[in-house]
């Protein structure tokens, strides 16, 4: 309310000091709903005020942030000219650090919007940034954009490499967020623990788990209480504990839904159902998948949604007599423009099993992705298991 009688009186620079402050307070709320107009306040007001440099900083960064605050409300890819603009004041000012948090942001839109060469760009802007700062804090969050980058494009290996430099960095600024919306430990965490289950690791996957469990349960942060139950979900999952991944999943979901994050809830709903189709509780996913596409598949990004519509197409090919190969093919074609391994080879499995006298590029393919990646089955104990759920619980 203050900065919008601020805004309205033309008291520019008290409007952006306002609007920011609220912002701030409904960000570690996990309030984007809320943070989103205020940080639209900000930008008016300091769209408003005599383009000194200074004043140009403030625009860059409150651009750079819409990224962070609309991508929970599905909306992250509205946003790609404003961090063009973001950039640009940074290369006119000749500002490094403006020029890292850009490129951050970029990488971050980047990696779920298409595929990986552009994200990785961006990481590589913002590491020669940051470097030439000297700032080992930037360095680590430009490290972690392109652990992201790799891990959401089933890069596993990649993912973990690129991360492992700075793997328990954030552990000692517990309460750290600044370009994240989780808490960064919480993040950190979430990569190396659903790189390392989807590796094999379940030892390493539980561990960095229960770290993540841990860390959502003394900051009780609505997104770090999220992504901590949704990682639980994923490493279970990929470890064959469907019961309890669908439980994680389930409260994921009711923790974005009380936050009023239904993109967040979707996106869960729909990883929650692909692994009950690979579990062999088809029904129910296959119906959910259907139901969330059906809409146009508008709920989900690019890549989950590719995700989606290849278990659906996998599972009426391998069990319920489908034969719809040109279909597959074209579905292939574009999980390859995106740069999706692990989804790829569930598709080359499944035209190799439908289609035995098919073209030899398919079991080449599939057999150069398993060595490159490293996909291995992850094999969870009973004690893992129930240490995990009994955190979660």
């Amino acid at each position: 309310m203050l900065a919008h009688h601020a805004l309205e009186s033309d008291q520019f620079a008290k409007a952006v000091e306002f609007a920011l402050s609220a912002t701030g307070g409904a960000v570690a709320q996990s309030n984007y709903p809320l943070a989103n107009p205020m940080l639209g306040i900000a930008l008016k007001a300091a769209q408003a005020l005599t383009p000194t440099p200074e004043n140009q900083r403030v625009e860059a960064r409150i651009l750079a942030w819409q990224h962070l605050l609309l991508w929970p409300l599905a909306r992250g890819i509205t946003v790609g000219s404003s961090l063009d603009r973001s950039r640009q004041i940074a290369h006119n000012l000749n500002d490094d650090r403006l020029l890292a948090e850009a490129s951050v942001h970029q990488a971050y839109v980047h990696s779920d919007t298409g595929p990986i060469a552009r994200a990785l760009t961006c990481c590589d802007v913002s590491t020669a940034a940051a470097e030439r700062l000297g700032d080992e804090r930037m360095i680590a969050e430009s490290t972690m954009a392109r652990s992201r980058t790799y891990c959401v494009h089933g890069k596993l290996r990649a993912g973990l490499a690129a991360i492992a430099p700075y793997g328990t960095y954030w552990d000692d600024r517990r309460d750290e967020r600044k370009n994240f919306l989780v808490t960064a430990r919480v993040l950190a965490h979430h990569l190396q623990a659903s790189a390392k289950a989807g590796l094999g690791d379940a030892r390493g996957a539980a561990m960095h788990t229960s770290n993540i469990l841990r860390a959502a349960a003394e900051t009780n942060r609505p997104m770090d209480r999220y992504v901590a139950h949704r990682t639980l979900g994923e490493v279970l999952g990929v470890g064959g504990r469907q019961a309890q991944a669908s439980d994680a999943f389930l409260s994921a979901m009711a923790v974005a839904r009380e936050a009023d994050l239904e993109y967040l809830a979707v996106w869960s709903e729909a990883a929650r159902a692909i692994y009950m189709i690979q579990g062999g509780d088809a029904a129910e996913g296959v119906a959910t998948l259907r139901r969330i596409l059906g809409a146009g598949g508008s709920q989900l990004n690019i890549l989950p949604r590719l995700a989606a519509e290849s278990a659906l197409l996998c599972h009426r090919l391998n069990h319920e007599g489908g034969t719809d190969i040109p279909t597959a093919k074209d579905l292939l074609k574009r999980v390859r423009e995106n740069d999706l391994p692990a989804v790829e080879l569930r598709i080359l499995d499944t035209l190799a099993r439908c289609d035995p006298n098919g073209p030899p590029e398919w079991a080449t393919a599939a057999k150069t992705i398993r060595a490159e990646e490293g996909y291995a089955p992850c094999a969870f104990s009973d004690a893992e298991v129930s240490a995990l759920m009994e955190m979660f619980a």
